[in-house]
């Protein structure tokens, strides 16, 4: 563990060991063939990110530190935020839709590839950020 000096580069040091455990599931989802499998890492990733997503919000986390820097990083953190929500939701509900729906496997790899590339965007947008702030 860490010592958190409570600067921004400490908050974004902290949370790179849940990039990385985020990053190998999504590597993982791409490459399941079964939908039980699908339903377990998309669940699995749903708890992951929420929890992670939880860590950057929390009082004193990287968020909170990005925020108080001004104005312009204000609005930043509020729509990293939002898609904290969205994600949370685009996985439950790609959880969901393996479980009951007959949808054809390669349906979901698509959308499994676009939340990928979601992500990915999201995160280097929050390094890009930290990164920004810490000069």
């Amino acid at each position: 563990m860490s010592y958190d000096d409570g600067t921004i580069q400490a908050a974004a040091t902290e949370l790179y060991d849940e990039h990385r455990t985020i990053d190998a599931l999504l590597r993982r989802l791409g490459y399941a063939t079964a939908r039980h499998e699908l339903v377990e890492l998309l669940d699995t990733l749903h708890g992951a990110l929420h929890g992670h997503f939880a860590h950057e919000e929390y009082p004193g986390g990287l968020y909170q530190r990005l925020g108080a820097l001004g104005e312009q990083n204000q609005a930043e953190v509020r729509k990293l935020v939002d898609e904290h929500f969205r994600m949370l939701a685009a996985v439950r509900g790609m959880s969901t839709r393996v479980k009951h729906d007959d949808e054809p496997l390669d349906v979901f790899q698509a959308e499994i590839a676009k939340l990928v590339t979601w992500l990915e965007d999201h995160e280097t947008r929050e390094h890009r950020l930290a990164k920004s702030a810490t000069g």
